[in-house]
């Protein structure tokens, strides 16, 4: 059930922080384009390190520290959203926050399910 919420309120993050650039710059394309970046440069340079500290470490640990953060920072861009106090670079700062939690929560996730699965229903493939 933690999971769904944090999943939830991800996405709800990042549908609100897609919906306020265009109209925190005019409609600027390039910013869209460069928060979208700044979201997905941790993914794609730090996923394997996420992957080693899910190896190495009790898994339920990182995914813990991932939700309670994800919660965190929905918190507060929803209060920074509601108060109308949010500008380019806390989104920005949002979004690369974003990127850190789930390139380490996703190789976790990908990790642990295997350790969910009986030792006996998993099967290696055949050449």
């Amino acid at each position: 059930m933690g999971q769904l919420a944090s999943v939830t309120g991800t996405w709800m993050m990042i549908v609100v922080q897609d919906r306020l650039v265009p109209d925190l710059t005019a409609g600027s394309g390039t910013a869209l384009t460069a928060l979208t970046a700044v979201r997905f440069t941790p993914l794609l340079l730090l996923t394997l390190y996420g992957g080693r500290l899910a190896d190495r470490h009790d898994k339920r640990t990182p995914l813990t520290v991932a939700d309670v953060d994800s919660g965190v920072l929905v918190t507060l861009l929803a209060v920074l959203v509601l108060t109308d106090a949010a500008r380019l670079w806390q989104l920005y700062a949002f979004g690369f926050a974003v990127g850190l939690t789930k390139a380490i929560e996703v190789p976790t996730l990908m990790a642990f399910v295997s350790e969910l699965a009986d030792p006996n229903s998993r099967r290696t493939p055949r050449p």
